[in-house]
């Protein structure tokens, strides 16, 4: 709708108005504003007068001027709406970075708490329980259980999961030298259906089948001790194959190697009865004897060697 053509012309008052008017719909005419409409001051005066001086205007002045008012309401109400999204935009944004902030915080807070974990489930335990300190060992245990306990069960961190497991096993061989075998047990079994699932999660990971192993050689050594026998052998001989095939996948690795050793010095225990006796120690033997001759034999595995020989002599004066 344009401006009425006779507005201005009528009543007393009105040409003021209408200059300003016409002059504000023509400059606007240029299609800057949709359908000739007044808009700021021009629409404020023409407003005012509607009010004032109603029967200075006819019906199509009224008209026109009215929905000059509702185009501009309708542009306010737009307005507010568009600053209101960005409003909205603009908390989310920042309610994204506070978020990201107070994690990145606590991530930082928990790599702290978990170094410190780390130094007292390792470093300290390896300084403590050589002098026999295991009162300390108890007490420091036990701070590191709580810890764990107040952080809840970790959801898909397999790193924290690996370390809880690694706590499981150290709070089985405090409880084992404390003589609370079933209590030991409990943990050490806990603590290999941790390492199995994570074994099985990625069957690559060298390392976790490794922890596997190991934590299976602590089960069969509290079998050992219980009397279970056929327990221990099973175990035994679970750990041993998985220290085969870590070995074979890479025969240059001197732990690896050492690893199946230990295994077959398990499985060949006193009253165990596995299938090859005889044959388990000559093979560790062997590999004892490769480390010796290429000089890659630890130090402190440099007992071993004497150690199969004696339980093979062993072996040999009872079949005699």
């Amino acid at each position: 709708m344009g401006p009425p053509a006779d507005l201005g012309r009528r009543g007393t008052g009105l040409p003021a108005l209408a200059g300003r008017v016409a002059q504000p719909t023509r400059r606007l005419g240029d299609g800057r504003h949709p359908g000739y409409l007044l808009a700021g001051a021009p629409l404020a005066e023409a407003e005012s007068r509607l009010a004032v001086y109603p029967e200075g205007l006819s019906q199509a002045d009224g008209a026109y001027i009215r929905e000059s008012r509702g185009h501009a309401e309708r542009g306010r109400r737009r307005g507010r709406v568009a600053v209101a999204v960005v409003i909205l935009g603009l908390a989310a944004v920042a309610g994204v970075a506070g978020w990201q902030w107070q994690r990145a915080a606590a991530e930082t807070a928990l790599n702290s708490a978990e170094d410190l974990v780390n130094f007292m489930t390792f470093d300290l335990r390896e300084k403590l329980q050589p002098i026999g300190r295991l009162e300390l060992l108890r007490d420091t245990q036990a701070r590191i259980d709580r810890y764990y306990a107040q952080q809840g069960a970790p959801s898909g961190d397999l790193v924290s999961m690996r370390r809880r497991a690694v706590n499981l096993v150290h709070s089985g061989e405090l409880a084992s030298a404390l003589g609370d075998l079933s209590g030991a047990a409990r943990l050490y079994v806990d603590a290999a259906e941790v390492f199995k699932g994570l074994a099985e999660s990625d069957p690559s990971n060298a390392g976790w089948q490794r922890d596997l192993s190991v934590s299976l050689n602590k089960i069969g050594d509290l079998k050992t001790a219980q009397g279970d026998l056929a327990g221990a052998l099973a175990a035994y001989s679970e750990s041993q194959a998985i220290a085969e095939r870590l070995a074979g996948s890479d025969p240059s690795n001197v732990q690896w190697q050492l690893d199946v050793v230990f295994s077959l010095w398990k499985l060949t225990g006193p009253g165990l009865a596995a299938p090859d006796v005889a044959r388990d120690l000559l093979r560790g033997s062997t590999i004892l004897e490769g480390l010796e001759e290429a000089g890659r034999l630890p130090g402190s595995q440099g007992n071993w060697p004497g150690l199969l020989r004696e339980r093979l002599q062993t072996l040999g004066d009872g079949a005699d």
